[in-house]
């Protein structure tokens, strides 16, 4: 999709940009030959606007540095509405390539690398809040992150998978609390552990890293210390 997306997008640029140097649309230095030389074709072709029309000659893309010398491809709609960019970002976020689907309400899509070097995509509901984020990133032990985040109608309500050295697994959160997660946690329990609403862990059934099983229940409003859990209450 986004190689054919690329393809079709450059390929109407050179098709357009022919077109209208045909029409005589640039002014291209040639050198007078003879009705006997054959016409030699411009190799370079230089502009600081490039707008490619339709039949009823409304712009459909434009191709063209923005404010901060960055470059920019904008493909409209007939009524002149973008609907999708293709571009770098500004000299502060590094020139970062990226990708953006807009309608009406905003932008839909997102793909995009970000600051640190790692790929992002977004999908955004029809109020424009983000209903799906997937991305990689780089750890501090040289490693990759990866993390696949659902969103509710509110951001605090949402599912995350995640990937990455000591720590895998499944959460759920609710109102920006974690109540529920399933995985391996960075001291090397794996299990499932449920929480109450303020986060804290309320029950814990899992695997210790040195093979011990443990059922834990935290008392009323405490927590438990996951990391000697296994030596509290164990259970062969």
């Amino acid at each position: 999709m986004r190689g054919q997306f690329l393809s079709t997008l450059f390929g109407g640029v050179v098709g357009g940009s022919i077109v209208l140097a045909l029409q005589g649309g640039f002014a291209l230095a040639q050198p007078q030959l003879s009705t006997n030389t054959p016409q030699l074709t411009p190799s370079t072709l230089e502009v600081h606007d490039l707008n490619i029309l339709d039949s009823k000659g409304k712009v459909r893309m434009s191709l063209r540095c923005d404010s901060n010398d960055e470059p920019r491809i904008r493909i409209l709609d007939k009524n002149q509405q973008m609907k999708a960019v293709l571009g770098l970002g500004n000299q502060d976020r590094h020139e970062n390539p990226f990708l953006y689907m807009i309608d009406e309400k905003g932008v839909k899509a997102d793909l995009s690398i970000a600051d640190d070097g790692g790929p992002t995509f977004f999908l955004n509901g029809q109020d424009g809040k983000p209903r799906l984020f997937l991305c990689t990133s780089p750890d501090t032990n040289g490693g990759d992150i990866s993390q696949l985040v659902v969103y509710g109608n509110d951001k605090g309500n949402r599912t995350e998978i995640i990937s990455a050295e000591g720590r895998s697994g499944l959460g759920v959160y609710s109102q920006n609390a974690l109540r529920t997660n399933c995985g391996i946690m960075p001291n090397g329990l794996a299990g499932f552990m449920v929480n109450g609403r303020d986060g804290k862990p309320g029950t814990v059934i899992g695997i210790t890293a040195d093979d011990r099983r443990i059922f834990t229940k935290a008392k009323s409003g405490q927590g438990i210390d996951l990391s000697d859990a296994g030596q509290k209450k164990s259970h062969k």
